[in-house]
């Protein structure tokens, strides 16, 4: 009787033991979890020189270099006037760029001036003199 009570503890401890063990565990796999999802974005983050925003928001502008400069704006064209162009980025902030003829402006074939239409969906990449923006790429995204 004795060696029966005995294993029945044993087992229970056991148990105990084994449930407390796969509890920590998952524990410990989440916070991983959101430390590596934090330091993806804190890498991302500073590899684009910016904040970008969390899926579905809109981020600030970055300092990073890509092909074309860096991100400038992304967004809608709002107007474009000369040489100037306004962009209203998803934020509702508007950017303005200045088009010049070192300016690539690409859609599915290298488009012109003439593309930027109010309403345009736009990525521009250029370069920034003070408070002035210079477009070196301009990707249409699409119409309006």
């Amino acid at each position: 009787m004795r060696t029966v009570v005995i294993a029945v503890l044993v087992v229970i401890v056991v148990v105990i033991v084994g449930v407390g063990a796969f509890l920590a565990g998952s524990s410990y796999g989440q916070a991983q979890a959101q430390n590596v999802r934090s330091q993806f974005f804190a890498s991302r983050q500073n590899a684009n020189g910016g904040q970008f925003g969390q899926p579905g928001q809109a981020g600030q502008r970055g300092q990073g270099n890509f092909a074309g400069g860096r991100p400038v704006a992304a967004g809608t064209v709002k107007s474009v006037q000369g040489d100037t162009i306004e962009v209203t980025e998803q934020n509702g902030n508007t950017v303005t760029v200045t088009v010049n003829g070192q300016t690539s402006i690409e859609k599915t074939v290298n488009g012109t001036k003439a593309d930027l239409t109010p309403g345009t969906r736009v990525t521009v990449m250029g370069s920034q003199n003070g408070s002035n923006d210079t477009a070196t790429l301009i990707q249409v995204r699409g119409g309006p």
